[in-house]
C-alpha cells in the first residue's frame, strides 16, 4: 500500500488528482499480488523439483539392482554352457539336448547320439530342446 509519503511525494506531478493515487494504490496492490502469485509457482516448482531428484535417484537405484542381476543371470547362463561339454541326441525326436535335461535322461539307450558342440547337432538335421532356448 502506498505510504502518506509516498502520495506526499507524487502529489506535485498529479495536481490533487485523487484519481491517480487510487489508481496508484489500485496498481501497487496488484503488483504485490502478482509477485505474491509468483512466489506461490516457484515454492511449487521447487517443491516439484524435489520430488522429480527424489523418483529420479529411486529409479538410479532400481536400475542398478536390475542391472545386478542381468548380469547374475547372464553369468549363470555362461557357467552352465561352459559345464556342458557335450549334448545328447536323440534319434527317435531328432532332438538334442543339455546332459542333465529332463528329457535328455528319458532317451533309449539306442536312441542316444552325442555332439560336441551345437552347431554340429544342428549340423546333423537336429532341432534344440526348450532347455537350451532358455
Amino acid at each position: 500500500m502506498v505510504t502518506n509519503r509516498k502520495i506526499y511525494i507524487l502529489e506535485p506531478y498529479f495536481r490533487n488528482s485523487d484519481i491517480m493515487v487510487e489508481q496508484l494504490v489500485v496498481l501497487e496492490r496488484k503488483v504485490k499480488k502478482s509477485f505474491q502469485l509468483a512466489r506461490e509457482d516457484i515454492t511449487s516448482l521447487g517443491n516439484s523439483i524435489s520430488k522429480l531428484y527424489e523418483q529420479i535417484e529411486k529409479l538410479s537405484a532400481e536400475q542398478q539392482t536390475l542391472a545386478d542381476q542381468l548380469k547374475a543371470v547372464k553369468d549363470m547362463k555362461q557357467q552352465k554352457a561352459q559345464k556342458t561339454t557335450y549334448f545328447l541326441g536323440s534319434k527317435e525326436t531328432k532332438k538334442f539336448h543339455m546332459p542333465e535335461c529332463v528329457f535328455a535322461k528319458n532317451i533309449k539307450k539306442g536312441s542316444k547320439i552325442l555332439f560336441p558342440t551345437k552347431n554340429k547337432a544342428i549340423s546333423k538335421g537336429y532341432a534344440p530342446c526348450v532347455c537350451l532356448k532358455r
